[in-house]
């Protein structure tokens, strides 16, 4: 009886210490999971201040990088404005130079054209005064000269009706009616020319007349004397009215 007693004691000895063996190894896993976890913890701690600190850096490098990039553009951004003004300084002045020459050229092309403008419009208006002075002569040449015509065929008209009222007289009076007409026209002409031929036409009607006496010829003499006259003021004046308008034509085409 004692032994199984004693046996009963050992077994619930032995069964409290495998308990107790139990709890320990349970607070023991527990530990060691409670260790595991605070190590994941730390470490995940630490990765993640490692992680914050790289970050940090990076930033922090990046930082510098960005201020020392941007100070390296400025600086260059300066150099490169510096040297742009050093080598346009010199371009800038020579442009201004060449300006000032173009100008300078300019104006005095613009003065040089302005002279010859009004030198050839001073020889113009020359040219157009002696023109018009030229045609003012003509005109007045042409003038005296119908007047000379007129007053011939005036003079040469009035003889005639002379000569015809004294037809009946004797020749010697019809010789002297007809000198005193010839001396009459050479009186009244004003151009050597054209009264030398009316002259000399007159002399040789007076020849005529004083060489044929005969009183009944006087009429038939006096009207060829007449038409004759006629014939040579309208060529005469014909031709020169032609040279007037040809010489007024060329002027006007040398004018143009």
């Amino acid at each position: 009886m004692e032994q199984e007693q004693r046996e009963f004691l050992a077994r619930e000895r032995l069964d409290a210490l495998e308990r107790e063996r139990l709890r320990k190894q349970r607070d023991l896993d527990a530990r060691r999971q409670i260790q595991e976890l605070t190590d994941r913890l730390v470490h995940a701690e630490i990765g993640r201040g490692e992680a914050e600190w790289r970050a940090q850096d990076v930033e922090a490098r990046q930082t510098q990088s960005s201020t020392e990039t941007q100070g390296m553009t400025q600086s260059i951004t300066e150099a490169v404005r510096l040297e742009r003004e050093r080598l346009d300084a010199p371009y800038a002045e020579r442009r201004q130079q060449r300006e000032a020459e173009a100008d300078s050229e300019r104006a005095r092309w613009v003065s040089k054209t302005y002279a010859g403008w009004k030198e050839q419009m001073s020889t113009m208006e020359q040219k157009v005064q002696a023109l018009e002075a030229g045609r003012e002569r003509e005109r007045e040449s042409c003038g005296n000269i119908q007047r000379f015509h007129a007053g011939q065929v005036r003079d040469l008209r009035a003889t005639l009706a002379q000569v015809q009222a004294r037809r009946a007289t004797a020749a010697p009076h019809l010789a002297t009616n007809v000198r005193s007409s010839v001396t009459q026209n050479s009186e009244v002409a004003t151009q050597p020319q054209e009264s030398s031929g009316v002259i000399n036409g007159n002399a040789s009607v007076a020849g005529q007349r004083r060489e044929t006496a005969d009183p009944k010829n006087t009429s038939e003499v006096a009207d060829s004397q007449l038409r004759a006259t006629l014939a040579l003021t309208s060529a005469d004046t014909s031709g020169r009215i032609t040279r007037v308008k040809r010489g007024h034509g060329a002027s006007e085409t040398k004018v143009t």
